[in-house]
C-alpha cells in the first residue's frame, strides 16, 4: 500500500523536485501551494507524512513549524488518532 506525502509549498520548483525524488518510491504525493489548502487536504486525505514550507499570508503564523502544527492538529473529534509526522521545510529569505 503506498504511503501518502502532503507537500505544502508555493514553489513549483520544489514541488517538482520532491515529485522527482519520490517518483520511484511507493509514495503518493499531494502538492498544495498554501496553508489553507494544506489543512483541507490533510482533513480529506489523512496523509502519512507532511512536508510544510514557510508560512504564507493565508495563515496567521510565523514559522513553518507553526504551519505544521496547524496541519497536524486538523483531526477534530479524533483525540485517539495517530499523529502525523510533519517536517518543516523552510529557508530564511
Amino acid at each position: 500500500m503506498p504511503k501518502t506525502l502532503l507537500l505544502a509549498d508555493d514553489s513549483v520548483t520544489i514541488q517538482k523536485v520532491v515529485g522527482i525524488s519520490f517518483a520511484s518510491e511507493d509514495v503518493t504525493l499531494i502538492a498544495v501551494d498554501n496553508g489553507i489548502d494544506a489543512i483541507a487536504r490533510a482533513r480529506e486525505e489523512r496523509p502519512d507524512a507532511i512536508l510544510a514550507d514557510e508560512p504564507t499570508s493565508d495563515l496567521d503564523v510565523d514559522s513553518a513549524a507553526a504551519v505544521a502544527a496547524l496541519i497536524v492538529g486538523v483531526r477534530p473529534g479524533r483525540a485517539a488518532s495517530r499523529s502525523i509526522p510533519c517536517v518543516p521545510n523552510s529557508i530564511n529569505r
